[in-house]
């Protein structure tokens, strides 16, 4: 750390020469700045950094963890001044992975002051993270084949092709402008192996071959989409209107656990969807989603003896 000279005192300007200092992806860049710039001068905390203390910051992260999520109808336009000041029930706040998210770039924040010459003390350096806990509400349903066309009904066409894609591909959102579309001897495929951008965990890298149902409309796909989280929206949009069970339950991610859960119901051997899905060892697929099938069946995907449909 440098000396600490105290050029800037306010905290908008500390975050104006953090954020030019970032070396993120665009797109990661882009969310810190909507949440330090955009969401952290309303939040309880002092303007002067050189008044922040430990227990504002713990303060500010008890007030994140109660904020609420955007995706939700009532608060998708509210102003970010009556949006800090909101009370949501708890199924309509952010969850606890963003709440740790956000809670983390501010320590980034001091850390960068300290570093800059800017600060002596990180206020927020001993602040934990909130524990993860998995609750079965919380926990994310797969659409069954007739839900999903529901949904799919009142979605634009644009829309339709890109919930198809993540239906019939099982990768997240943000894989979707992460890899190319190219053949691969032969075989039109979303290759992940060298994306864009980085991918969530090492078997994220991996090659999907494209469904059968999207070869021909393939080249229409309308990126702004999901880059913008405008799929997410829609399809939350058309669940409502559906008036489907467990809504609080479903949303853009349950198209994933939707591709996971029919190719096990079909019985396709469990180390080949874990490896379309990225997940690094087939326990994580098998106890995400085989939930609701009988032990028995479950323990013969696991074991491996069953491979397709006609047991082959």
């Amino acid at each position: 750390p440098k000396p600490v000279t105290r050029q800037i005192s306010s905290l908008k300007e500390l975050v104006e020469l953090y954020l030019l200092s970032l070396t993120c992806s665009p797109i990661e860049a882009r969310d810190r700045k909507l949440f330090l710039a955009g969401t952290l001068p309303y939040l309880a905390i002092p303007s002067n950094m050189i008044d922040i203390k430990y227990s504002h910051i713990k303060k500010l992260q008890q007030q994140i963890s109660r904020l609420p999520k955007r995706n939700i109808e009532v608060y998708r336009q509210m102003p970010i001044q009556q949006l800090v000041k909101a009370s949501p029930i708890e199924a309509h706040r952010i969850s606890t992975a963003t709440c740790n998210k956000y809670v983390k770039w501010i320590k980034s924040l001091f850390v960068f002051a300290i570093n800059e010459g800017l600060l002596e003390n990180n206020p927020a350096d001993h602040i934990k993270a909130l524990p993860l806990v998995t609750v079965a509400k919380q926990q994310r349903l797969p659409l069954t084949l007739e839900e999903y066309r529901m949904v799919r009904e009142s979605l634009t066409n644009d829309s339709q092709l890109m919930a198809d894609v993540l239906y019939l591909s099982g990768m997240r959102r943000s894989e979707v402008y992460k890899c190319v579309i190219h053949k691969i001897d032969g075989i039109l495929c979303f290759d992940l192996r060298q994306p864009t951008d980085k991918l969530k965990t090492q078997a994220s890298y991996r090659v999907i071959p494209v469904h059968s149902l999207l070869i021909s409309r393939i080249s229409e796909l309308n990126l702004d989409l999901v880059r913008k989280k405008l799929i997410s929206n829609q399809l939350k949009e058309s669940m409502v209107k559906a008036q489907l069970e467990d809504i609080n339950r479903k949303s853009l991610y349950s198209l994933r656990h939707s591709f996971g859960t029919e190719l096990i119901a079909n019985r396709i051997d469990s180390t080949i969807v874990s490896e379309l899905m990225g997940h690094r060892v087939t326990s994580i697929t098998m106890n995400r989603y085989v939930q609701g099938y009988p032990g028995p069946f479950k323990n013969l995907c696991q074991s491996g003896k069953i491979t397709n449909t006609k047991g082959e």
